[in-house]
């Protein structure tokens, strides 16, 4: 009865065997850094792709969870049959109704566990698009520009924002993936008098009303902020791509590759004076600072020295 009663219960136990150490080890660490907090007194600015590494670590833990109840749930199944039998029997009604129970439940985790790496293969690769080309907007820093990511307005968010004297730019990231066969061509022709973009595979309108509405709205929110009229031009960077266009100079929205791109931003005429420069960064600086410290936030964890 007993090495029976044992074996029904083998999967739990070995589940308790592997949960028990981490929630000790856990337990243990947070005791001991429980009187620890941050040195930080200001709040942090958002890196390249804050919103969508958020996004991606939400489904991350989606997934993880899902993965955890499907092969818990069977274990859960066969606890029961044997304990049910334990009991004083269990007909094959019975056993039909456990399985079949389980089998929906578990359908249902496979497709939600489905739909979750669907959504979360295209949010990684824009968040590694968005990293890239805020590590290559960094660089304008170098030139006297300020840079700013992940900025918060009214519509969301725009991806990136560079303010130098030449201007405000609203930039918005677009990563598309290359066909595998590397013998095609990798050239990207932007066609601004049909707002297409030609792909070797395929052919993308450029989203010129969602890139302008967002322009629109940082510029209403500067404007407001600083007193005096801030124009911000719309950008689309498209990165690893070689890009060739029919610019003639009126399209509202400029497709470019983050490369190189200096000469976009840091042009010869000035439009903003220093000052001006100092007030919008000021504005979208605090705009950008909302991350508080994780050590501030907990009052838990702090490495030691």
């Amino acid at each position: 009865m007993l090495k029976h009663f044992f074996i029904s219960f083998l999967p739990a136990i070995f589940l308790v065997i592997v949960a028990v150490p981490i929630v000790v080890m856990v337990s243990v660490l947070r005791r001991k850094y429980s009187n620890r907090r941050s040195p930080l007194t200001h709040n942090l600015l958002r890196p390249p792709g804050h919103s969508l590494r958020l996004e991606t670590e939400r489904l991350r833990d989606e997934l993880q969870e899902s993965f955890m109840f499907a092969l818990v749930i069977p274990m859960m199944m066969y606890i029961g049959i044997n304990l049910s039998q334990m009991m004083g029997g269990i007909g094959l009604a019975e056993i039909w109704v456990y399985v079949l129970i389980t089998a929906f439940v578990e359908i249902y985790l496979y497709r939600k566990i489905w739909k979750v790496l669907l959504e979360l293969r295209p949010k990684s690769l824009g968040l590694e698009g968005e990293m890239f080309v805020g590590e290559e907007l960094n660089q304008l820093m170098l030139k006297g520009c300020r840079v700013y990511h992940d900025v918060p307005i009214e519509y969301g968010n725009v991806d990136h924002v560079v303010v130098s004297p030449s201007g405000v730019f609203a930039v918005n990231t677009k990563m598309l993936g290359k066909p595998r066969d590397r013998g095609q061509d990798e050239k990207v022709t932007v066609n601004y008098t049909e707002n297409l973009m030609h792909f070797p595979d395929r052919i993308i309108s450029i989203p010129q009303q969602k890139l302008l509405t967002e322009a629109k709205a940082l510029s209403t929110f500067l404007s407001k902020s600083v007193g005096e009229p801030v124009t911000v031009e719309a950008m689309l960077a498209l990165p690893g791509w070689f890009i060739k266009s029919d610019r003639n100079g009126g399209a509202p929205v400029r497709v470019f590759n983050p490369k190189n791109s200096a000469p976009l931003f840091v042009k010869n005429q000035s439009k903003l004076s220093e000052q001006m420069v100092q007030r919008i960064a000021y504005q979208i600086d605090q705009k950008c600072r909302d991350i508080e410290p994780q050590l501030a936030r907990t009052r838990r964890w702090e490495l030691r020295n």
